[in-house]
């Protein structure tokens, strides 16, 4: 995959298309949406009930319902192990989640935030460290005084704080504007140093604590991990591609480091165990990370050309070109129509969004399947569990293989919609979190259940 496959249509060169008059025209990026409206509203009237309700009448909403259905299993999770959900939790997760992303989503179009491929892969590395933070946890690395912060689901929101600090630092540092012009020298020199600043205080916050809570925990792994995620940081940060913009150049580059960071913790493990484990083979890390990636390659193969001569004619899969609604799309004859669709829904197949969410479900099943079927890991989540027993029922022994067989299937109809979906321009970046949601439910765990596999924790 080279560089330019990845290139998205400048402004300038973007197809715009005055809308007709015979149609509505589409709300204006600054403009909500009744839809978002109200996402944002009743998101704001849970999270405020839960809250008031839990200082006014604690007997009611803390003690009868946040902390046996929500705090205790994430208190159980970091001082026992893994910590099974219940139904309650699982709907109020998903239903904030979705709401989540519906609000913040018209949050970002409104501040005029990047939303295209590229910021897919900018989140991508935060949603691997993820796993591998997570993966620490279970390997009882960090103290006790702070390793609830490394628990799902709050760990999402602990590394959403550093991904807020990352973007505000990374748009500062492609600032031009003031009394003194920056060449791109300096520009460059201030995502290297915002890198290597972040860095540092992340070893502080995260990491610092775990030599004195763990005297295992050495220096010959962990010190040359923390100076090599420095160097891979500040060689993204400076030579990643103009076209990306600070905000999405800082956090590509520092998530990558971060996770470097992290892996060198679980090379000290592997040699240095600091918590009990047990040795398990390799073929797992083939299978879990192997097929996805045979599937994925495949995908784009099949799709690059239709993509490359969609984003060389100002197209971007997927997304209609500004000015035009779905209305206007569906019912009546844009004259740009037939062009796009003749290539879209092949191109869409090589779209790293698209890779992203099926390289991650894909993981996620096969993880499952080999941690539960092979090696007697158990799993957590409601839905998951019903399946997995369904599963068992019909073999007698062992029911994950039907777990991987339903996450399979629901990703195929995931691919089918988003060749056959089409949004309006002001809705880029709620198909952008949408995929991110995907990650942080399929990509996330089974990355953790991959590294759970290596280490044997």
């Amino acid at each position: 995959m080279t560089e330019d496959d990845l290139s998205e249509p400048s402004e300038e060169e973007a197809t715009v298309v005055k809308p007709s008059q015979d149609w509505p025209t589409p709300l204006p990026d600054e403009q909500y949406s009744t839809f978002e409206l109200w996402a944002t509203r009743v998101l704001l009237a849970v999270l405020g009930i839960l809250f008031l309700g839990s200082i006014l009448i604690p007997s009611v909403f803390w003690d009868g319902f946040l902390a046996p259905m929500v705090w205790d299993p994430v208190i159980k999770d970091a001082e026992q192990g893994d910590s099974g959900y219940n139904s309650i939790n699982t709907m109020l997760f998903t239903v904030v989640l979705l709401l989540f992303v519906v609000a913040l989503s018209a949050r970002f179009r409104k501040m005029g935030l990047p939303a295209d491929s590229r910021t897919i892969l900018a989140f991508l590395p935060w949603v691997v460290m993820a796993s591998v933070v997570r993966v620490l946890e279970d390997s009882e690395l960090f103290p006790s005084s702070y390793q609830t912060i490394f628990i799902s689901p709050i760990i999402h929101f602990h590394l959403a704080a550093w991904v807020v600090l990352i973007a505000c630092l990374g748009h500062w540092a492609e600032r031009k504007k003031g009394e003194y012009f920056l060449s791109e020298v300096a520009i460059k020199g201030r995502f290297r140093m915002v890198a290597i600043s972040i860095l540092l205080l992340m070893w502080i916050v995260m990491y610092a604590g775990a030599f004195s809570n763990n005297p295992g925990v050495g220096p010959l792994w962990t010190i040359p991990g923390f100076m090599v995620s420095i160097i891979i940081a500040c060689w993204l940060a400076g030579d990643t591609a103009a076209e990306w913009s600070g905000i999405e150049r800082s956090l590509f580059s520092i998530g990558w480091g971060a996770v470097v960071m992290g892996l060198a913790f679980w090379i000290q493990f592997s040699h240095y165990p600091w918590h009990s484990a047990s040795d398990n083979p390799v073929w797992p890390v083939l299978i879990i990370l192997g097929i996805p990636t045979l599937i994925c390659w495949q995908m784009y193969r099949w799709g690059s050309p239709a993509r490359m001569k969609m984003v060389a004619s100002g197209f971007e899969p997927g997304i209609l070109p500004e000015g035009i609604g779905l209305d206007e799309w569906e019912k009546g004859e844009p004259e740009i129509k037939e062009e796009y669709e003749a290539d879209v829904r092949w191109a869409l197949l090589a779209d790293p969004l698209v890779l992203a969410f099926t390289f991650g479900q894909l993981c996620d099943g096969l993880a499952t399947w080999v941690g539960i079927d092979f090696f007697g890991y158990s799993e957590k989540h409601v839905v998951s569990s019903q399946i997995i027993e369904w599963g068992k029922e019909i073999t007698g022994s062992i029911g994950a293989w039907l777990f991987f067989l339903v996450k399979a299937a629901l990703t195929g109809l995931l691919i089918w919609v988003f060749t056959q979906v089409r949004v309006e321009h002001r809705q880029r970046h709620l198909r952008v979190l949408i995929v991110l949601a995907l990650l942080v439910v399929g990509l996330a765990p089974g990355l953790r259940d991959l590294g759970r596999l290596m280490l044997g924790v």
